[in-house]
């Protein structure tokens, strides 16, 4: 979705906000089709007033049909039956002594906690860290999950700390080197973005103008972050590998930190 499509969308106080959120999530993701924003201003409208699938005139597109059914149909009091069978299943292997603890990946403010609470209420493993996505070019954590990780102590593996190599600046002007991610498989998924190559320059522009190289000075950052508890790597050849341990023990200076954080306010949520 563009800025253009997303630019004026309003939100009626009445609005079951989770649905319309989630509507708009799959269209973000690329799984459903955008069908236009009078069609979304229309699916918030529907929901402020009644959100049953029922209400959804006869006129309505297909794609905001197909749209409002999957998310109402996502019952979240639904899965807490599933959430504990999982967590049965993982308390025989820290019984077994197979595994000593667990963790999630990719989970939401919400999922966290419904985990915590119902290994709480059972006797159950509780996570102790969760696996999502975080990097110079993607803050997302930096709301709600920072807050709620550091209240139930519940520590962030950080992944693709190097945005999938889009930080080391190897994709800059449109270059693909041969063997790379976007020369493979899917390429770049939804970071190569003309606002995540522009944050991309400023950073490469700052870590040469303190003598740093871009790989180091991502991963230094990342790891220094209040909430962090280990950043994951990944290296495709033994220079990378030794790149990075080269780099193991940086730390930023107050000043490159300070510039860091003024490159995220000239380019937020670049993709």
């Amino acid at each position: 979705m563009s800025p253009e499509q997303t630019r004026g969308l309003a939100i009626d106080a009445r609005t079951d906000v989770w649905a319309f959120g989630c509507i708009l999530f799959e269209m973000l993701a690329g799984s459903k089709p955008f069908p236009g924003t009078a069609a979304v201003h229309k699916i918030a409208a529907i929901l402020a007033e009644a959100p049953a699938l029922a209400a959804l005139p006869a006129d309505t597109p297909a794609a905001v049909r197909d749209l409002v059914a999957a998310c109402l149909e996502k019952d979240v009091e639904s899965r807490l039956p599933n959430m504990r069978e999982v967590l049965e299943a993982l308390k025989a292997e820290v019984d077994r002594g197979t595994i000593r603890h667990v963790g999630l990946s990719n989970e939401t403010t919400w999922g966290t906690l419904k985990w915590l609470r119902l290994a709480e209420e059972h006797g159950l493993p509780r996570m102790e860290a969760v696996q999502n996505e975080y990097s110079l070019l993607y803050r997302m954590f930096d709301s709600d999950m920072a807050e709620m990780t550091a209240h139930e102590d519940v520590g962030l593996l950080a992944y693709s700390p190097l945005a999938t190599g889009v930080l080391t600046g190897k994709y800059q002007n449109g270059v693909i080197p041969e063997g790379s991610r976007a020369s493979i498989g899917s390429g770049l998924g939804s970071r190569g973005t003309p606002n995540a190559f522009a944050a991309t320059q400023a950073y490469l522009d700052l870590a040469a103008q303190h003598g740093l190289d871009p790989v180091n000075m991502a991963l230094a950052w990342a790891k220094r972050r209040p909430f962090m508890t280990s950043v994951i790597i990944g290296a495709t050849t033994i220079d990378q590998l030794a790149l990075i341990i080269e780099g193991k023990d940086l730390v930023l200076s107050d000043e490159v930190t300070r510039a860091i954080n003024q490159i995220n306010k000239q380019h937020p949520f670049p993709f």
